[in-house]
């Protein structure tokens, strides 16, 4: 059993895919030939290896996490043997089913590994410091340390155990440390940033939503019209309507849109009732593409 995220895997789509393997058998794949800087960070600092990548799901047994739809997952998807769904998402209206009844499990919850965790304590499987250490990461990652509107009282309890198994101190510090190492971005091109938080939504029109949580928002707005031309590309090669990015000022818990035309900006001002100035549109204490940036969206639409 191969589990693995989506297409431009973040920290809890990673460290839930490994949580999940070793807890319940099976092996953990990635859909990325490369491990992004955050995940890399965690991964090293709680001594495990990258999953392996995977570049065609053709023929295999997978359970899917941190993810449901089609448009999100690897090439060769609609040939696999899905098995199983492990998510926090929305289901979409390509939501990733095979003909045979298969394992579902999508909770209202902050992390995809907040559940790996609830099963394993339901399962009663053990979770050993280093796998705690991950799953922690992977939760404080996505509810940027419990302080994303994501987060629910389960998140808060799980963490509180993940801390003491894990030897974790200060969850804060952790985040600082991730994203440290998510923030330096001074040797990725335009492509590369946009498409290491990228996800395709298919709302009838199909939406990319790009997403970047950094200490340090003002390296990538000076990077703008570098990567508005990164947009253009990316939004021709997937034959979106529209396509955003958001830079997120974690520290200030607030966010700035890119906006690339005239129809991303009509949209926007109707999902986000702001101004665009100079292609760029600050949309307040907006920071979760889950629960804020793409629902606005969808209902703008």
């Amino acid at each position: 059993m191969l589990y693995i995220g989506h297409k431009n895997p973040d920290t809890d789509s990673i460290c839930a895919a490994l949580a999940a393997a070793e807890l319940f058998g099976g092996e953990a794949g990635m859909t990325s030939s490369e491990l992004p800087p955050e995940s890399a960070f965690v991964l090293d600092k709680f001594g495990f290896e990258s999953p392996a990548y995977v570049d065609n799901l053709k023929d295999k047994e997978v359970i899917l996490v941190d993810f449901n739809q089609k448009s999100q997952g690897q090439e060769g998807l609609e040939e696999a043997s899905i098995q199983g769904i492990i998510d926090h998402h929305a289901m979409g209206e390509d939501i990733a089913f095979n003909s045979q009844p298969i394992f579902v499990r999508i909770e209202p919850i902050g992390s995809t590994c907040s559940i790996i965790a609830k099963m394993a304590g339901e399962t009663e499987v053990e979770i050993t410091p280093k796998l705690a250490g991950i799953l922690l990461a992977g939760i404080v990652s996505d509810t940027l340390a419990l302080r994303s509107p994501t987060t629910t009282e389960d998140d808060r309890e799980i963490v509180e155990y993940l801390q003491k198994v894990a030897g974790v101190e200060d969850i804060t510090d952790l985040l600082k440390d991730m994203l440290k190492a998510k923030s330096d971005l001074s040797k990725k091109n335009a492509i590369e940033i946009l498409q290491l938080d990228y996800k395709i939504f298919d709302y009838t029109k199909k939406v990319g939503i790009g997403v970047a949580e950094t200490v340090s928002p003002e390296d990538l707005i000076a990077r703008k019209e570098e990567l508005l031309e990164g947009m253009q590309k990316i939004k021709e090669k997937d034959g979106l309507d529209y396509i955003y990015f958001a830079v997120v000022d974690v520290l200030n818990e607030q966010s700035d849109l890119l906006i690339l035309g005239d129809d991303e900006l009509v949209l926007a001002k109707k999902a986000f009732e702001a101004d665009a100035e100079e292609n760029i549109m600050n949309i307040g204490s907006r920071i979760s593409r889950k629960k804020q940036i793409a629902p606005g969206i969808q209902e703008a639409l």
